[in-house]
């Protein structure tokens, strides 16, 4: 459960909860070089309930829901064809 006091631009709450996981790896392809991977995914719900102090009061009242999946890979290391050299990190 995760609680956030809003401070100087409005009074009220905004509360949630949400989970954020994920697997990294990676892979020696040679002695100069490594394939490396990840996935994380996240998700979660929130409320708020926000007054904001004008002239006349602002009321903001509602809630969300999110999520996302994340991947990615990268090869680092050092290659060569012949008398060229084709990546390196």
């Amino acid at each position: 459960l995760n609680h956030s006091d809003i401070a100087s631009l409005a009074t009220g709450y905004v509360r949630g909860t949400g989970i954020n996981a994920g697997i990294y790896g990676a892979h020696l392809v040679n002695e100069k070089s490594v394939f490396d991977y990840y996935a994380a995914g996240a998700f979660g719900r929130h409320s708020f309930d926000l007054d904001f102090d004008r002239e006349t009061i602002i009321s903001a009242t509602g809630d969300y829901t999110y999520f996302g999946f994340f991947y990615g890979a990268g090869l680092e290391g050092e290659f060569q064809k012949q008398d060229t050299k084709l990546f390196q990190s």
